[in-house]
């Protein structure tokens, strides 16, 4: 059966050919068939009917589309051997755009020598214009279409209208168009000097090197004003004068100052050009003027062109111009002279589309440049200086310049000052007052005071208030000034304005993954979704892309090409004829089976997969059972037997319709899963030499598409077991996808593949625990040998967690967040293995470095909290010793460093909650406090107190602040873990426990935020005070005695001190079944402990534990990646690591690191001093 692609669909299926199936430029189906060379495609169009006089937007036909690639087969004289004779003759008759300047502006020799042979005129020009060949190849830069022109008799001495020869084509364009003037292109790599050459070389045009046009300008001249600097060269060497027909002028020099190209500066002054006599005739600007003015004039130039600044310094260096030469305007009938600099500062931009700051820091440049090769800052005694004209026009950059030069703000003999001048430019004004800061008291209080004089705005009124009028919306001005009067001891109020109010988060802050990512969407064939744009110019942008597009996809794969071009057309079909092409399309795939023909079916795949990109088809193509079709087309059957590319337009389609219209696909899913776990167990069985090439390449794009669908189907159908639905079983099912993902992941994948993968094996629960009740032994990893060695290969969870590292380090924070949150549930059953490959440091990272977000920051909280829970007790070792204290310790200090006020206290909490999330500070207390009751891994002395002062500034400044608040509030889940984490803490006992007592009362903090928290917070605060009393009683007892209580009456009537009050409140709790269970045996031993008898510890229990079960077990130790030697001591990173360098110790050559941060965090806090000095 014969492949019906959709190109003939459109003329069998009753389609007007002449309609465009191309929109942008637009294409008819004829267009396309002549720009690509199809003749029989074209003949078959006439024949239906095609219109071959049919224009594109363009205003180009059928014919100039052949002849503009350099198809010959299509020439007048191929179309009139076919009949077509008609066409011949009307193709000659149009002159607007000859065929022949046509094909020698593209560059197609077969063309052109085809049209010569026919008998175009080698020397006609267009209507008007009078351009010729001859000029057409000149422009282009087309130097083999020049030598054959020249070779078949071409006049090469003809003009066009405006008197430009073919050496002024030459010359016109730049090679580097839209690049900054200062990239001037090179001799050799010049189409356009090429051609000169050519010419030049051969004796042709030798008598038009110095031949003006219409507006009497030479090729030189007209090189140097383009900026182009390669075909000045060849003309110089072939005799151009270099100070051009007019020497006092110096038009070749001026010209190439407008251009901003430092080569031609040093190429025009090597060749003896010179500077013009001043002042210039008829008030001319003079080069170093052309230079400087030029940016700001005309839109033309890049902002701020370093060109044209380096142009004037190589003028003012050694070409004979001065930063002092003056400048003559004519201004009504007068001729005025002043200054370059003074014109410079005297007003804006002239340019479209040049902002103030691109003006005020371009004329500060220039400012600057002028001064140092001498301009004057200050006038004569009497005259306006410059710094007046900057500061009143609102250029602080050229304040500052002058002011550095010298430029005096309050001159002799004038009763205005430079402040006055600038007082309406905020800026201006700003850069004034900060310069004012280096004068004497005594001037300062002079400028400031100094009254308006009359004629000028705010006359009588001081200076400092005219800039307090005229600039008061300006905060940072405001405050200076009011800065500078006090310290010139000016007395005058200063009212600051009232910030601006922040704006509201918009969805443009909150930019979707893909951007994230840096992917683009669609396939390599949507071509109408990869075309960008807005207004003509975005048209003709995506009308380019398109043209790429068609062309690169017709070499590969025509039909699968003029299926991706249909759906634009389609969008304005009737409802009804939409449906039925629709249809039409749609039936190779009814009841196809594993029968229908490969590449018909695969030609329609592909189209549905760019179809599918379209609300509108992709609604009617899903009417008409497109689900249904691809659950019997896409089979297990033919998961078998089909190649690799029918598998990879099958399942982009399927992926598509999945992303796009989930719901549609959840009834089909069970026989769509199974034709997956088909083609991935099928992949999975190939030899490797299948696997290479162009076959390798469509099935690692079938196998990463399968995954995405897969994952996609798992998310949007969890109620359907996919596992289940592989031949093999759930275990056999996870091992085969765990094998795809390890295969997609060698090499060095981008983070868009790394989290596709990572977030399938969580979306399916290929592994991970994803309940926090949930043992470890029921995840597939602790099931299976091969599984766990699968996932933990280096090429998975090593290169997963190498990403993060690489996202950290770039900046992508939203991507890490998500990075972070995919991993979690995974890698709680190989924490091992994670570790190995870096984990710890990336996480205690994550939650305490200030460069993070708090999205960030609580996504690793949450990994942290899996880990205190799942990892074995090494792991939790190496999250202490790689700073996990210390992270804590800055969250706290950052909580409390705006003040303990109630806003600053909510202002803080709000910054460490993203989104309503758990404040990050309370998931860090509970990780630490489950942690220390985990291990008896060595704490710092001064590490540890920090964290517990830290923790008790909090408990201390929330009752005060906010005093009682219910059980679910931020401010009772922040008690209770600050209590949770100072109980583990204190169960470790030692010194810190009574510096607590001794240096920050943590007992006094606790008595006085007892009365002022919730019931269930009383509780844990009650433990932690009992804690400290078991370790530091002697401590205790002391102040408690110092504060008056009596061991005989320890419950006085009216307690004064807050101890005395403690034990009151005891007894009240004593007698309230919800706190009695810890407040009777709470209370009896502190009556003991007062008494001096003997303590029965064992009616209270003080372990802290957390709401969730601890699953880790303790490090069996005999791995050999956990040596010395193969492993960091602090983080426990593993050698061989990407990325990671492991060096021993130089002192005790026992231990090793992973960079100098671990080292000294080991040698600071966990003893490796002591270890090191006693092995060396």
């Amino acid at each position: 059966m014969a492949t019906r692609t959709p190109r003939l669909a459109c003329i069998e299926g009753g389609w007007d050919v002449n309609e465009p199936i191309v929109t942008g430029p637009l294409r008819t189906p004829l267009h396309i068939a002549a720009e690509d060379g199809h003749l029989g495609c074209l003949l078959r169009l006439l024949k239906a009917g095609a219109d071959p006089r049919q224009l594109t937007t363009e205003g180009l036909d059928a014919l100039e589309l052949a002849v503009n690639k350099g198809h010959t087969q299509l020439t007048p004289k191929a179309m009139a051997e076919m009949g077509l004779q008609g066409l011949q003759a009307e193709a000659f008759a149009r002159t607007e755009q000859p065929l022949l300047n046509m094909a020698v502006m593209a560059g197609q020799l077969g063309s052109v020598k085809a049209l010569l042979e026919l008998g175009c005129s080698i020397n006609a020009g267009i209507p008007g214009q009078q351009m010729r060949a001859i000029h057409a190849a000149a422009v282009s830069g087309e130097v083999a279409a020049l030598r054959l022109l020249a070779e078949r008799g071409a006049h090469m001495g003809l003009e066009d209208s405006e008197g430009f020869t073919v050496l002024h084509y030459c010359c016109m364009l730049r090679a580097r168009m839209g690049g900054d003037p200062g990239d001037a292109c090179d001799a050799e790599d010049c189409r356009h000097s090429q051609c000169i050459r050519a010419l030049l070389s051969q004796g042709i045009c030798e008598g038009l090197v110095e031949a003006p046009d219409g507006q009497g300008r030479t090729p030189l001249e007209l090189a140097c004003i383009n900026g182009h600097a390669a075909p000045a060269r060849v003309l110089l060497e072939y005799g151009a004068a270099a100070g051009g027909r007019r020497p006092a002028l110096a038009t070749p020099l001026t010209g190439a100052c407008a251009s901003g190209c430092p080569k031609l500066a040093a190429l025009l002054l090597d060749r003896g050009a010179r500077y013009p006599p001043l002042p210039m005739s008829g008030a001319q600007p003079t080069p170093l003027q052309d230079a400087l003015f030029e940016p700001m004039q005309s839109e033309n130039h890049p902002r701020r062109s370093r060109g044209h600044l380096q142009w004037a310094a190589v003028l003012m260096e050694r070409g004979g111009a001065s930063g002092a030469e003056p400048l003559v305007q004519r201004v009504g009938g007068m001729v005025l002279e002043t200054s370059t600099l003074e014109l410079l500062v005297s007003g804006a931009s002239e340019a479209a589309g040049i902002t103030a700051a691109d003006s005020n820091a371009w004329v500060g440049d220039c400012v600057a440049l002028l001064l140092r090769h001498g301009a004057p800052a200050n006038r004569a005694p009497g005259a306006p200086p410059p710094i007046y004209l900057a500061a009143r026009n609102g250029f602080p950059s050229a304040v500052e310049a002058l002011v550095a030069a010298g430029a005096a703000l309050l001159p002799p003999g004038r009763g205005d000052n430079a402040l006055m001048h600038a007082a309406d430019q905020p800026a201006a004004a700003t850069a004034v007052l900060r310069a004012s800061k280096d004068l004497p008291k005594a001037e300062r209080r002079r400028l400031y005071t100094a009254t308006v004089p009359p004629m000028m705005p705010h006359a009588g009124t001081p200076a400092w208030r005219a800039v307090q009028r005229c600039s008061g919306g300006d905060r940072q001005c405001m405050r200076l000034l009011r800065q500078c009067l006090q310290e010139a001891g000016v007395d005058g109020e200063v009212a600051l304005p009232s910030k601006p109010a922040k704006e509201a988060p918009s969805m443009q802050q909150f930019p979707s993954l893909a951007a994230a990512l840096g992917s683009a969407p669609g396939s390599a064939g949507s071509a109408h979704a990869a075309a960008p744009g807005h207004g003509e110019r975005g048209q003709f942008t995506a009308s380019r892309q398109l043209d790429q597009t068609f062309a690169q996809k017709h070499r590969d794969n025509p039909e699968g090409l003029y299926g991706t071009m249909f759906d634009r057309n389609w969008q304005k079909l009737p409802a009804a004829k939409l449906t039925a092409e629709v249809q039409r399309v749609l039936a190779p795939l009814r009841g196809a089976g594993s029968g229908a023909d490969e590449e018909e079916t695969r030609c329609v795949l592909i189209f549905l997969t760019n179809a599918s990109m379209n609300s509108t088809l992709r609604r009617v193509a899903v009417q008409q059972g497109l689900p249904s079709m691809l659950a019997s087309l896409l089979t297990p059957a033919a998961a078998r037997r089909r190649p690799a590319a029918w598998h990879e337009a099958g399942v982009n389609t399927l992926n598509a319709l999945v992303m796009a219209e989930p719901r549609t696909v959840v009834p089909h899913a069970p026989p769509l899963a199974r034709y997956l776990w088909s083609l991935i167990a099928r992949h999975a069985a190939l030899p490797p030499d299948q696997l290479s090439g162009a076959e390798g390449e469509h099935w690692s794009s079938a196998m990463q598409g399968s995954l995405q669908a897969l994952a996609q189907m798992g998310a949007d159908t969890p109620r359907v077991q996919l596992l289940a639905l592989c031949e093999g079983g759930d275990d056999h099912a996870r091992l085969l996808y765990l094998e795809a993902c390890a295969a997609g992941m060698k090499g060095e994948p981008d983070p868009s593949c790394v989290l596709h993968t990572i977030r399938g094996l969580s979306a399916l629960r290929i592994i991970g625990v994803h309940d926090m009740d949930d043992p470890p032994d029921s995840d597939f990893l602790r099931r299976s040998s091969e599984g766990r060695a699968l996932f933990t290969r280096r090429c998975l969870l090593g290169t997963a967690v190498q990403c993060m590292r690489a996202l950290a380090s770039s900046g992508r924070q939203d991507v890490l967040a998500l990075m972070a949150q995919e991993l979690q549930p995974l890698v709680q059953c190989c924490t091992e293995e994670a570790r190995r490959y870096g984990l710890v440091l990336q996480v205690v990272e994550g939650v305490g470095s200030a460069r993070y977000t708090p999205k960030v920051h609580h996504r690793f909280g949450c990994m942290l909290y899996c880990l205190v829970h799942y990892a074995d007790t090494r792991t939790v070792e190496c999250l202490f010793q790689a700073g996990l204290m210390p992270a804590l310790e800055a969250q706290l200090t950052a909580l409390l460093a705006g003040g303990t006020s109630p806003a600053a206290l909510a202002a803080a909490v709000a910054a460490q909650a993203p989104e309503g999330q758990p404040i990050v500070s309370d998931t860090l207390m509970m990780c630490v406090g489950v942690a220390l009751a985990r291990t008896d891994v060595w704490l710092h002395e001064a590490a540890s107190l920090k964290l517990a002062q830290a923790a008790t500034q909090l408990i201390e400044a929330i009752p005060a602040a906010f005093g009682e608040q219910p059980q679910q509030s931020p401010w009772s889940a922040l008690l209770r873990q600050a209590s949770f984490m100072l109980i583990a803490m204190c169960n470790r006992g030692g010194e810190v426990v009574r510096r607590l007592v001794t240096e920050a009362g943590l007992h006094l903090v606790i008595a006085s935020a007892m009365p002022r928290v919730h019931k269930n917070v009383k509780v844990n605060l009650l433990g932690l005070f009992m804690a400290l009393a078991k370790h530091a009683g002697p401590e205790m007892v002391a102040e408690m005695r110092r504060q008056g209580v009596d061991p005989s009456n320890p419950f006085p009537a009216a307690p004064q001190q807050p101890l005395q009050r403690l034990l009151v409140r005891l007894q009240q709790m004593a007698t309230d079944p919800q706190t009695q269970h810890i407040a009777r045996p709470s209370l009896l031993i502190l009556l003991d402990l007062l008494r001096d008898r003997p303590l029965d510890w064992s009616k209270l229990h003080l372990r802290a534990t957390g709401p969730h079960r601890v699953f880790g077990q303790r490090s069996s130790g005999d791995d050999p990646a956990d040596a010395p030697t193969a492993c960091c001591a602090c983080c426990g990173v593993t050698a061989g690591t990407p990325g990671v360098s492991i060096k021993k110790c130089n002192g005790c050559r026992q231990a090793a690191f992973c960079g100098k941060a671990c080292q000294l965090r080991m040698w600071r806090w966990y003893g490796h001093k002591a270890v090191c000095g006693a092995a060396s």
